[in-house]
């Protein structure tokens, strides 16, 4: 019951107002009310009779712990039972029970009666199922249920329980902290209008009080002959339009002597018709600039027949401009105008261009996950709705599931579906809430499915009320919005899985259900890694470049892009760090990564406890590397941190705007500066003695190289041999030894070591062309070398051209092609001495261009790795031989030839340019062929 009804049906408490007044009023009110001794009502301290008398009992209205009276006309009587109470009991302490349960405690009652105010007291009967009501000074009453109205919504601040009706009272928290409407207008008295942001005027007598709900002014009624006042103002803060209910209550003949009023900044209104009844109401709309005053008042012409009263209600007004938003500054989104941080409308961008959250998931219905890979599935008239406007600006993209409402005279439930077949193996997550939602019947079910298990989905908080904040802190404040009856959810998919979001329904009758899904989050395939060809660490499958690159310089050691030397290696290796752990930490160090595990033992909690590993540096420079932290507990309570001589922080607890990335997981990356000779180091301190341990990794770690890379011939024996040198980069040059004899056969003039390899006299090499290919295109030659002599290494030239070919060992050496019409003449000759030369017989071929061009085969994959397929027209026999580009043949084998394909291993051979030939008894056919690695 609002205050204002109050007054109304207990006139009684006008006496105690006086308590109530503000600064200025004596607080000294006459009573109007029945004065007839006959009435049921008869009150002997009225003073003024207010034609309230009533000559019936009262009704008590009861709902469950509530109860009021009011005056009726009903004759006194025994009531059997109430159908909606059951038989009333009373137990021996004055109890009332319905039901079984307490419905009146005897705290309000007599020892079997009800006690209202002094002199209305009720003494009650039960007499066998039903009650006796007894009477005292004329009062009877009766027992009547009563349905109690009020706010039934769950996320309304004023949430009333009990309440069975709506009365359209309900108010709301929005993300500013502001009390509003459910159309978002500030209302009632708090937030910018609460009670001392009021000025109060009382020119003589009168009072003004307020609750948050209304605010009451009780005129003068006092020795003031005219003109007595009782007002309040106030300033606009925010313009816009503003309206009000009141109540007009006057014991004056005519509220023209007692007039109630609504003042602005240009005219001065009467609220009740100054020449009607002495109790009225009505609503009132007006608008106001910022900076306005108005105001509110009770204006007392005489001091006749009492009082009047003003109650103003379900004030309503505009809030103050509130920007909801995004305040990570590493958003893509990043707003720094955001009074309020709603982290729901955040999004990022990762190394591959995706959106994601700040998780590094991907965001909305897009990629693989966009509204064109999703199948929908309905029963009766269910639909699907994609980024519903109504939503959209509070939740970004959704997906709105509509459920049948046509499910009249069937038992089957009418289900409407959206599946997916997951394509990503993770943790899936998404936000929702509901509309239209008959849970109390369980006519309503909202459900999601892993392929065919299926799980119903809860309200999140039980109650439908929604998460918002409790204060109005700005900008620290953080958002989490709330829906009613909602959650959030997180499934664990595998890929190929069917992933299903449901609604199934019995409705057959007026509002449309609704499950609403947003914030959609799922796993992303971004894989990173080194994208340059040229580096050690090259990864060919990676989706973008990590900046990690290793390189090997000229003394083939490994570092990065700027030279400096890369993971924990050489003086950095893991047997040179020194390992401190105070607790039951431990450190790890292997090539690539230093893990901390830190201590989880801190008894006494004023000690720090510290596991860590230290190095001396060997080198003066910049140091770089990239870290991630992990805790059970507090990053304040179990701190990382680095070391350049003394402790320097890594975790951070929170940014500039008071939100936290990451208490719990963090990381990053740092370069410092260190001289030669300083302790550097990593650890993690324990602080508490609770909750769990704190792990950090190090890694992609880079110094300062600690040694100069100074490539050369490191051999004494080599004629540009350095003694500088560290590192051997094959330049050494022997070109100082040879013969030195003038008189050899091999005299070398520029040696100047003699070595020994002087030839006075040539034994000669045995060399046959022992094999002839004719092709359409030339022909080959096999030279066989049976007998190096002793003059080695020669030179196998021909009279055709100038190609030469290089023997230094026995073999078979292919030489050519030359044209089919050519006769050629070989000759080996000595590098060393020309005079050792040996001239072969002749050598012809005569091709049957027609005969060969029907033998032909082909090769793939060319240019080939590991191994080459060869197809021919016809399957056959055949021999196979390899040819390299120095005319020596690298393989010779017998296989049989498919047009299916007959593959040929090849891991044996070195990259570079080959001839491959085939030949059987009658054809041969050549092809060439690329081997690379």
């Amino acid at each position: 019951m609002n205050f204002f009804k109050t007054l109304l049906m207990m006139p009684l408490i006008l006496a105690s107002l006086g308590s109530f007044a503000q600064e200025g009023s004596t607080g000294i009110l006459p009573i109007s009310n029945c004065t007839d001794p006959e009435a049921c009502n008869y009150n002997p301290d009225a003073v003024d009779d207010d034609g309230s008398c009533a000559y019936g009992p009262s009704e008590i209205f009861l709902n469950d712990t509530f109860f009021y009276f009011e005056i009726a006309e009903c004759d006194f009587s025994v009531v059997p039972d109430v159908p909606d109470f059951g038989p009333i009991e009373f137990d021996e302490f004055g109890n009332i029970y319905a039901q079984g349960e307490l419905v009146i405690e005897a705290a309000i009652c007599g020892e079997s009666g009800f006690y209202f105010e002094p002199g209305y007291f009720l003494y009650l009967e039960a007499v066998e199922d039903g009650l006796i009501y007894g009477e005292e000074d004329g009062l009877c009453f009766v027992l009547m249920p009563y349905t109690l109205p009020g706010c039934t919504d769950p996320d309304a601040l004023n949430y009333e329980p009990f309440a069975e009706v709506e009365d359209g009272t309900c108010i709301y928290e929005n993300p500013c902290g502001e009390v509003v409407d459910v159309e978002g207008n500030g209302v009632g008295f708090n937030t910018f209008y609460s009670d001392d942001q009021w000025d109060i005027f009382i020119s003589d007598q009168g009072a003004v009080f307020f609750d948050v709900q209304s605010f009451v002014i009780i005129g003068s009624d006092g020795p003031a002959t005219t003109n007595a006042i009782v007002e309040i103002s106030i300033e606009v803060p925010f313009t816009g339009e503003f309206s009000f209910d009141w109540n007009y209550v006057t014991n004056d003949a005519f509220p023209q002597f007692d007039p109630g009023y609504f003042f602005d900044e240009q005219t001065v209104t009467d609220l009740p018709d100054l020449f009607g009844a002495n109790e009225q109401s009505g609503s009132f709309t007006f608008s106001a600039e910022a900076g306005d005053i108005i105001g509110f008042g009770v204006y007392s012409t005489d001091n006749l027949s009492g009082n009047a009263v003003l109650e103003i209600s379900n004030f309503k007004y505009p809030t103050e401009p509130c920007i909801v938003g995004c305040a990570a500054p590493t958003a893509e989104n990043y707003n720094p105008n955001a009074e309020v941080f709603d982290s729901s409308t955040c999004f990022w961008l990762n190394a591959c261009g995706d959106i994601v959250d700040s998780n590094g998931n991907g965001l909305g219905f897009s990629d693989e996950y966009a509204f064109e890979f999703w199948e929908f599935e309905a029963d009766g008239n269910g639909f699907l709705t994609l980024n519903d406007p109504e939503f959209a600006p509070f939740i970004g993209e959704n997906v709105v599931i509509n459920a049948s409402n046509t499910g009249e005279g069937t038992e089957d439930w009418l289900r409407s579906e959206l599946s997916i077949e997951v394509p990503y193996t993770g943790t899936h997550a998404f936000g929702w809430f509901a509309t239209g939602i008959d849970f109390l019947d369980g006519t309503d079910r909202l459900y999601y499915i892993i392929d065919g298990e299926l799980t119903y989905l809860f309200d999140g908080d039980e109650f439908g009320i929604a998460s918002t904040p409790s204060n109005s802190n700005r900008p620290n404040q953080h958002v989490d919005r709330g829906f009613g009856i909602g959650g959030y959810e997180q499934v664990f998919l595998m890929e190929g899985e069917t992933f299903t979001l449901g609604i199934e329904t019995l409705n057959n009758c007026c509002e449309t259900p609704q499950l609403v899904v947003y914030e959609f989050s799922y796993p992303l395939d971004c894989v990173g890694g080194c994208q340059d060809v040229a580096a050690v660490n090259y990864f060919p499958e990676a989706d973008y470049d990590n900046d990690w690159c290793i390189y090997f310089n000229d003394c083939f050691e490994e570092v990065d892009a700027d030279g400096d030397f890369v993971n924990f290696t050489n003086e950095f290796a893991p047997e040179n760090w020194d390992v401190l752990s105070m607790g039951d930490g431990f450190v790890t160090i292997t090539e690539d990564e230093l893990f901390i595990s830190g201590s989880d033992t801190n008894e006494s909690e004023e000690l720090n406890v510290l596991t860590e590993a230290t190095i001396v540096a060997p080198v003066s420079g910049i140091y770089t590397f990239e870290w991630v932290y992990f805790t059970t507990d507090g990053a304040e309570f179990d701190e990382a941190y680095f070391i350049v001589n003394s402790n320097e922080p890594l975790t951070l607890i929170s940014d500039e705007f008071g939100f936290s990335y990451g208490n719990l997981g963090q990381s990053g990356i740092v370069a410092f500066e260190a001289e030669a000779g300083d302790l550097i180091g990593f650890g993690v301190n324990a602080t508490d003695d609770c909750c769990g341990n704190a792990t950090l990794s190090i890694f992609h770690f880079t110094y300062p190289p600690t040694t100069l890379c100074a490539p050369g011939c490191t051999d004494e024996l080599a004629c540009n041999f350095d003694a500088d040198a560290n590192y051997n980069d094959g330049s050494c040059d022997y070109s100082c030894y040879g013969c030195t004899d003038e008189t050899a056969l091999n005299y070398d003039a520029e040696a100047t070591i003699e070595d020994d390899s002087c030839i006075y006299e040539c034994e000669l090499p045995v060399a046959t062309a022992t094999g002839l290919t004719c092709t359409e295109n030339g022909f080959l030659i096999d030279v066989e070398v049976t007998l190096l002599g002793n003059a080695a290494p020669y030179l196998i030239t021909n009279d055709q051209n100038s190609n030469s070919t290089s023997v230094a060992s026995t073999g078979t050496y292919t030489v050519g092609p030359f044209d089919n019409e050519a006769t050629v003449i070989l000759t080996l000759t000595s590098a060393d001495a020309p005079e050792c030369t040996v001239a072969l017989d002749g050598v012809e071929c005569v091709v049957n261009i027609n005969e060969l061009a029907q033998f032909s085969f082909g090769l793939y994959p060319n240019p080939a790795r590991d191994a080459v397929t060869v197809v021919t027209p016809t399957d056959r026999q055949v021999e196979l031989l390899l040819i390299d580009a120095t005319g020596r043949t690298v393989m010779a084998t017998s296989i049989v030839a498919t047009s299916a394909g007959t593959q040929v291993p090849l891991q044996q051979l070195a990259a570079g340019s080959y001839l491959m030939q085939l030949r059987d008894a009658d054809h041969i056919s050549n092809e060439r062929l690329i081997i690379q690695r």
